[in-house]
């Protein structure tokens, strides 16, 4: 995995990977999406990303449902290089089992006393019933 940054920008520019799968069949409703990954900054109080979670069934769009997040907070707070960090979207859309998904974490400008996306994804977990 490459982590790309682009000088004398606003917003950081992350090469990230998306993560792809299918939902599991016995899925009633997803509870949250959680984002993980290695952050690259010296120190700060949080980072902001842009999240992304959308799919769809069979014969249907690939974002026939989509969730977009921008400028969310990390769920971790005061943390340094190399720690594991992650950000939790909630509130998603009406999924069904089976369906097609796709995941993603994009780059956010810096905002308050959170620093611009600057992390090295690792993986996402999805919680559901």
């Amino acid at each position: 995995m490459k982590r790309i940054m682009k000088k004398g920008t606003r917003k950081a520019a992350i090469t990230v990977p998306a993560a792809r799968g299918k939902l599991p069949s016995h899925l009633q409703q997803i509870i949250s999406v959680d984002y993980y990954g290695i952050s690259n900054v010296d120190e700060t109080d949080g980072m902001n990303a842009d999240l992304l979670f959308q799919g769809g069934a069979s014969n249907e769009a690939k974002n026939a449902i989509s969730d977009d997040d921008d400028d969310q907070t990390s769920a971790t707070t005061n943390f340094s290089t190399d720690d594991i960090i992650y950000w939790r979207q909630t509130g998603l859309g009406a999924y069904d089992g089976n369906d097609s998904f796709m995941a993603e974490l994009r780059g956010a400008p810096a905002n308050g006393d959170n620093c611009a996306t600057d992390v090295d994804m690792t993986h996402i977990e999805i919680r559901y019933i």
